[in-house]
């Protein structure tokens, strides 16, 4: 739930920042780089090329002097990070769904958040996201939004942190999939 408030990490030519802003917050580092192998990004070519030449191995190449077009490969060097990431997340929930489609199973989950139509939960055990379907008799009565809290109809209070059973279950909804926690009970 923390890393959700954190902004995704960005490439950028040191050209267009002060090198105060070269940090990694997450990581707590005053100066950061990232690369694995220069077979799999081409972001890994470029940092290996400039690691090169600040060591005097190879000299810089020339049009990695030019700012412009250096600028112009970071911005979509990130644009196809965002689509790789959203395309994990997609296989993800994809592979997650297929697992539960054919099965049902009990869990005990976390709520991280409460509005006025929904509340989710996470899987501690799959790490699963989903939102929090009642039934007639627990339907949500109100909701106290100043101190994230809906009050059930039983009169039970959910806030979040709560940790409550639910039931999983695969289904399709407006034609795409869905994983939803069925409510059962409050955990004390």
């Amino acid at each position: 739930m923390l890393t959700r408030t954190m902004n995704q990490a960005k490439y950028f030519s040191s050209s267009e920042f002060d090198y105060t802003d070269y940090c990694h917050y997450g990581l707590a580092m005053e100066i950061y780089t990232h690369f694995t192998s220069p077979i799999r990004r081409y972001s890994d070519v470029l940092v290996h090329r400039l690691l090169s030449a600040a060591i005097e191995y190879e000299a810089l190449p020339f049009d990695m002097t030019n700012k412009v077009k250096l600028t112009r490969e970071c911005d979509q060097m990130n644009k196809q990070n965002r689509v790789a990431f959203f395309c994990s997340r997609e296989s993800n929930d994809f592979s997650t769904f297929l697992f539960f489609e054919s099965k049902t199973e009990i869990l005990d989950v976390v709520i991280f958040g409460l509005d006025n139509y929904s509340v989710k939960a996470i899987s501690q055990k799959y790490g699963i996201e989903a939102n929090i379907l009642f039934d007639e008799k627990n339907a949500i009565k109100e909701t106290d939004n100043e101190n994230k809290t809906v009050v059930l109809k039983d009169g039970q209070k959910l806030k979040v942190f709560d940790r409550v059973q639910v039931e999983v279950k695969a289904s399709y909804f407006n034609y795409r999939r869905a994983i939803s926690y069925h409510f059962l009970k409050k955990l004390s």
